[in-house]
């Protein structure tokens, strides 16, 4: 069985997100029909209202999973983007479905980042054909890193990978969030700067 708490949290972010017109998609699960391998587990399908945001929150007492995909509503077959979160806060979460709506996206995170003091440190190897730059916050409990796949006549952006040290879950687990190369900018940035206190 789930922990209260955990059970209050999930249903907090539900609340919120259909408070601003997103709907619940029905699972189909109900009463004894539920699966026993869901027996403990929080699950949650959430899309936005312009169809064009799905949130997937796959919620345990020792682990909150949550990611955000891109939808085309008239090309289901187009590739989506991705933003993967886990043991991120509820208010976080939410900033973040906030930015996959947001039209028009804004600009990138490195100037974001910037701006709101962190530091852009010197780009380094991660590979025959990889290389990251990293962001930290002035307190480096914070960081972001995008990651660069190079080859001769090209550079291609790779995933972000954002690292929330401020954050502890409950079962000591970390927080952080990864993304694919096409995550919108705002999302990276409501995962890397929202409070936790807000």
């Amino acid at each position: 069985m789930k922990p209260r708490d955990f059970a209050d949290h999930l249903d907090r972010l539900t609340d919120l997100l259909t408070a601003g017109g997103w709907e619940q998609l029905d699972l189909g699960f109900a009463g004894p029909e539920i699966p026993e391998q869901l027996t403990g587990i929080g699950f949650r399908l959430i899309i936005s209202p312009d169809r064009r945001a799905l949130l997937t929150a796959n919620w345990r007492a020792t682990h909150a999973s949550t990611e955000f995909q891109s939808l085309d509503p008239h090309d289901p077959d187009a590739a989506a983007w991705r933003a993967h979160a886990d043991n991120l806060p509820v208010n976080i979460l939410i900033a973040a479905a906030h930015a996959a709506t947001a039209q028009p996206p804004g600009p990138g995170p490195f100037r974001l980042l910037r701006e709101a003091g962190w530091t852009k440190q010197p780009p380094r190897a991660t590979g025959p054909d990889s290389y990251a730059t990293i962001v930290s916050d002035p307190a480096a409990a914070r960081s972001a890193t995008a990651t660069y796949l190079s080859a001769p006549g090209y550079t291609a952006r790779g995933p972000w990978l954002i690292a929330r040290d401020d954050l502890t879950a409950s079962s000591g687990a970390r927080a952080f969030a990864h993304t694919t190369p096409t995550a919108p900018g705002p999302v990276i940035i409501a995962l890397a700067l929202t409070d936790p206190a807000a």
